[in-house]
């Protein structure tokens, strides 16, 4: 008989869905043998490995990764591929249509069952397709709001049958609602732009703290961006907190001296918010894949959500970002520029080696 998803979570039971051929483990995880350095599906039929000779890893990719090679009797490469073109069409199905598209209809257009459907796509993208469509409507409705609809043109023109609707969805997914929904109306927000060896530096922040840090070579153009997302705000010259805060980030930029501890006031999806959290306890110094990073928020499939979420990252350095890399090693994009990240890379990466000297 099958084991059930929760069973996959230790080896042993791991080991009993292979041994058992079990096919819903698929989309679950793939073995590697030790002692032929081949990796297979759940269901092969090839001879039973021992169990300890046997490892196991999220999906292909991370077995590759370690060095294991495809099995040419089940071909698990081509799983991988099937899962990620499978995840793409249901991304598409559900971009395509305001209203919230079923589970069951979403697997059955797409020729699968709705635990294979749901285990992949969270997988591929760190949220169910529940949450990512729910977060699509967010976008869209926070889009509306920014270009002057109402709050109930907004909300219904994003999909949402009613407000009520709204509020569950972002309440459900981290994201203060009311906040969204106002465009930041009733806040006070300072601003200040500083000069820097990496261009302009926009700071903004609320009496909670630090909402906005941007980098670029044209300090109106970071301006209007800061008020495209607070339309509703009012702005308010810096204070003595905020030129405070500035003159952190600004010796951050300049000699790599973090400044961790400035308070924020972030706005996000939960998903976001897990992102950003584990990126502040990434140590200055030190980087990051993207794989490694969604392997400590035991999402291993999820590394191109964790780019996206790092990319929507509203303050510069104080979520580091910059500390993330591709997953081979190479430096990758970044919101404010490839340069500038490579600079604070090297620039934490030199304060870090005085600190050693001296200390």
């Amino acid at each position: 008989m099958p084991t059930t998803i929760a069973s996959y979570q230790r080896d042993q039971d791991r080991y009993r869905a292979v041994r058992q051929r079990d096919r819903n483990a698929d989309a679950c995880f793939v073995y590697a043998v030790t002692t032929t350095g081949v990796y297979c599906r759940p269901s092969c039929g090839a001879r039973l490995p021992r169990p300890e000779n046997t490892r196991y890893f999220a999906n292909a990719v991370e077995a590759a990764r370690a060095g294991y090679r495809a099995c040419k009797r089940c071909r698990p490469e081509q799983a991988a591929k099937l899962q990620a073109t499978r995840v793409a069409a249901a991304r598409r199905l559900i971009e395509a249509d305001t209203a919230p598209v079923p589970l069951d209809e979403l697997a059955r257009r797409l020729g699968t069952s709705k635990y294979h459907l749901q285990r992949q796509f969270k997988q591929e993208t760190g949220m169910t397709p529940q949450q990512y469509g729910a977060a699509l409507r967010l976008e869209r409705a926070r889009k509306g709001l920014l270009e002057g609809a109402s709050v109930t043109e907004a909300l219904y023109a994003a999909g949402y049958g009613s407000s009520g609707r709204f509020y569950a969805e972002s309440a459900a997914l981290g994201m203060p609602a009311a906040a969204l929904a106002r465009g930041a109306r009733g806040e006070t927000i300072r601003t200040l732009v500083e000069a820097s060896s990496l261009g302009q530096v926009l700071v903004a922040a609320t009496a909670r703290g630090v909402c906005w840090v941007a980098l670029g070579s044209d300090a109106a153009a970071l301006e209007a961006d800061l008020w495209r997302h607070f339309s509703q705000a009012r702005p308010a010259p810096a204070n003595r907190a905020l030129r405070g805060h500035a003159r952190r980030i600004l010796g951050w930029i300049e000699r790599g001296e973090v400044a961790a501890d400035l308070p924020l006031d972030l706005v996000g999806t939960r998903f976001q918010l897990r992102v950003w959290e584990e990126l502040r306890r990434l140590p200055p110094g030190k980087t990051a894949s993207y794989g490694e990073l969604a392997r400590k928020l035991a999402r291993p499939g999820a590394a191109r959500a964790v780019g996206t979420a790092a990319g929507k990252n509203p303050v510069a350095l104080l979520v580091p970002c910059h500390r993330l890399l591709r997953n081979d090693g190479a430096i990758g994009g970044y919101r404010w520029g490839v340069e500038r990240k490579r600079a604070l890379i090297e620039r934490e990466a030199a304060a870090v080696g005085r600190v050693r000297r001296h200390g």
